[in-house]
């Protein structure tokens, strides 16, 4: 078949797909392989808009995409009256005196300016600096610095990691902040002068020479003897002295972003939040800036799995500092829900927000009027991804909501007025396309409709939405939800076409789409769709945004609860789909999705019958600790959390070994890496290459040579992925170019 293939395909005659009746050439391969989501997206005008607010707090102005260009339109919010410029120059010429500077003066590249912009900061041989930025002055804050023993720098592993990608190689200080009054910054020296040493080979030089390189870059291991060392200090600038933060034992402040970043500042005083190892209890802390002293005002201790104080991943922090009491977020309920406590005391005021939903983000506060801005979920029988917008009141009345319509409400950062009386909500569903609209906070109605998303340049290449659809997790109770692109075609197409799976198996995010933006975001769908392909998105048990239990279902091994839901997922859409061929379905995914691609294959190859997978976290025993927040501390045999031989495994995470499962091996498996990958390090793939080939295992390997974690963009991969499916689900060979 191959060798026949090949010869059609190069003659330019139709082939025939294992189904009878598809016709593709290898033009057609080609001219889908064109398709990019990210150039598609490009193509809807005005998704949203970004208000930049005018001094008045009344006013502000917006860039609109038109056909032939773009114009500034102004709007008065109390009127929603608009008014339309060609240029800044008309703009500047009418409301000059009421313009925010747009663009505030960038400093250099490699300075941390202070809060008056008078002072910056900088590093410079391991050290941190303090410019005077009048008269070009400078002096050492620190002088204890050395190799692997930085101030203010990112660890060795991620410093490596921008290295591959120049355009991220910023060396402004990192892990660093100034209080607000610019007296104090908080900073952090990572000592790694004593962890080991990672390999990374890199055989084919990208420089073309011909000898090949190794770098040696210090990389802790799980259960590493020698992990590295953190001081996180205080630097007095009136005084002239520097002191470590004086955190409880047993707790760090590695569960926050940006790393030791306060929640909150208030005189000499900061607010932090730190973690123990296992992120099982968590502490929200007064520091005080002129000693170091900490003092816990609120502990929260997880039932489960970890406290998700949902400050590492999210726009917008859900903790807030007032004058004297704290927004907290907890999910003591079930659900992520805010709770006020008096800052001194430490003690429960009241439930802010309540019912079987949660909090997604805090958009504003309102201190005179003690009420915040908040989106989260409907609750009831609503879409539980869906984000509404609420006005939440500090005094317990009840939540009031502010976008009505059924869909998902989304505002930018900016999008709310400085004093909190207006917001730019933008509303959508996959099949929605945007519309962003003027609201009033208080008033709760709709000024004005600012714009409708353009999308005709995006359906004149024949793109169609998606379909949101809810289905039964593997248990026959749990709600899940899936979206699925249905390929491209007519009635001539055979009865029945096969599915891919785009996973991203995990604990940490969920991927479906929910917005008409989001469906964007799914690697190489449209290239997968225009080749006869369903593609599935479904967010299974063990993901977050949902409730507590939902979230740590399965735990703390969630790929095998998760397989089985998508699994269950795909089985009921093709009861709904006819053309659904379940007899033939793959499934592909990059980093968690990438192990969870391989997970499939291998729990279930009577239902996955190929895999691709990119970048995979195959297993957690040769990665970095930084699952330990996720998954616990490692417990060896003989009750260590250090490994006590070079292959001990502990036994909380054997079941995170995909090699464990490599005898079940039955369909088709392609695992593609990126040689200098920093993220999921390369011999976690090759470890896994290695169980294959000891169980005598048929698999294809693609190395992507001089390449991180991120390659999913890069043509040569997207060409091999796409043709795997398409030789293995279809019949088809197209591997010639």
């Amino acid at each position: 078949m191959a060798i026949l293939s090949r010869f059609l395909l190069l003659a330019g005659i139709p082939l025939c797909t294992m189904a009878g009746d598809l016709q593709l050439t290898a033009a057609d391969f080609d001219d889908a392989l064109q398709y990019a989501e990210r150039d598609l997206a490009a193509l809807v005008r005005n998704a949203s808009i970004e208000p930049h607010w005018m001094k008045d707090g009344k006013h502000f102005w917006y860039r609109r995409s038109t056909a032939d260009g773009q114009v500034i339109v102004v709007v008065n919010a109390e009127s929603g009256e608009t008014t339309e410029f060609g240029d800044e120059d008309g703009l500047k010429d009418e409301f000059g005196a009421l313009l925010e500077a747009d663009v505030a003066e960038q400093p250099a590249p490699e300075l941390l300016p202070g809060p008056a912009g008078k002072r910056a900061l900088l590093v410079r041989d391991y050290n941190l600096w303090l410019r005077d930025l009048a008269n070009g002055s400078e002096e050492a804050l620190t002088d204890d610095g050395e190799a692997y023993a930085a101030y203010a720098s990112p660890p060795d592993q991620q410093s490596f990691g921008r290295g591959q990608s120049p355009s991220d190689n910023v060396t402004r200080p990192v892990a660093t902040h100034w209080s607000p009054g610019g007296r104090w910054i908080i900073t952090r020296q990572i000592d790694e002068r004593n962890v080991q040493s990672y390999p990374f080979f890199e055989a084919a030089p990208a420089d073309r020479s011909f000898r090949p390189r190794v770098h040696d870059v210090k990389v802790a291991l799980l259960g590493d003897e020698h992990r590295p060392v953190i001081r996180d200090i205080i630097i007095d600038l009136e005084a002239g002295s520097s002191y470590p933060i004086r955190l409880p034992p047993g707790f760090d402040l590695e569960d926050a972003y940006p790393a030791n970043s306060p929640l909150g500042w208030q005189g000499g005083k900061a607010f932090i939040y730190a973690s123990t190892a296992n992120a099982r209890t968590g502490r929200l802390l007064e520091v005080d800036l002129a000693s170091g002293q900490s003092r816990t005002i609120i502990e929260e201790r997880a039932p489960g799995s970890r406290v998700n104080i949902s400050l590492t991943f999210g726009r917008d922090p859900l903790v807030h500092i007032l004058d004297n009491e704290v927004v907290w977020y907890s999910e003591r309920s079930g659900y992520g829900h805010l709770y006020l406590y008096d800052l001194a005391s430490g003690k429960l005021k009241r439930q802010l927000t309540q019912g079987r939903r949660i909090v997604a983000s805090i958009l504003h506060v309102d201190r005179d009027r003690r009420s915040l801005l908040v989106t989260m979920g409907r609750g009831a029988d609503a879409d539980p991804y869906q984000r509404y917008v609420y006005r939440i009141s500090l005094d317990g009345a009840d939540a009031v909501l502010i976008t009505p319509e059924t869909a998902h409400h989304e505002v930018r950062r900016g999008g709310v007025s400085p004093a909190g009386d207006f917001f730019v909500d933008t509303y959508s569903t996959v099949s929605l396309p945007p519309r962003s609209v003027l609201r009033r906070v208080w008033a709760e109605d709709e000024v004005t409709v600012l714009e409708d998303a353009a999308i005709e340049a995006l359906a004149g290449t024949g793109w169609q939405p998606p379909h949101r659809i809810r289905v039964k997790a593997a248990d026959g109770t749990t709600d899940l939800y899936a979206v699925l692109f249905e390929p491209y075609g007519d009635s001539a197409e055979p009865a029945k076409l096969p599915v891919i799976d785009f996973n991203y198996i995990n604990s940490i995010a969920s991927i479906a789409p929910v917005g008409f933006m989001d469906a964007f975001g799914v690697f190489h769908v449209e290239s997968l769709r225009r080749l006869g392909f369903y593609v599935v998105v479904v967010d299974g048990r063990g993901t977050p945004n949902r409730s507590r239990q939902f979230r740590e279902a399965g735990y703390p091994v969630f790929y095998d609860l998760q397989v089985e839901d998508h699994a269950s997922a795909i089985q009921q859409l093709a009861e709904r789909f006819d053309a659904m061929d379940i007899e033939r379905v793959g499934i592909w995914g990059s980093s968690n999705g990438g192990a969870g691609a391989v997970r499939a294959l291998l729990q279930r190859p009577d239902f996955f019958k190929v895999a691709v997978a990119s970048a995979g976290s195959h297993d957690y025993m040769s990665l970095p600790p930084s699952g330990v927040k996720y998954f616990g501390v490692p417990e060896y045999a003989d009750g260590s959390t250090v490994r006590p031989a070079p292959d001990a495994v502990p036994a909380n995470y054997l079941g995170f070994d995909n090699a464990a499962l490599v005898d079940n091996l039955r369909g088709h498996l392609l695992l593609a890496y990126g040689d200098m990958d920093t993220y999921a390090l390369p011999a976690t793939t090759l470890r896994l290459v290695n169980a294959l080939i000891e169980a005598g295992k048929t698999f294809d390997v693609l190395p992507m040579l001089n390449h991180g974690h991120f390659f999913l963009y890069e043509p040569y991969f997207k060409r091999r992925l796409i043709a795997y499916f398409v030789e293995h689900l279809q019949g088809v060979d197209v591997s010639v170019n």
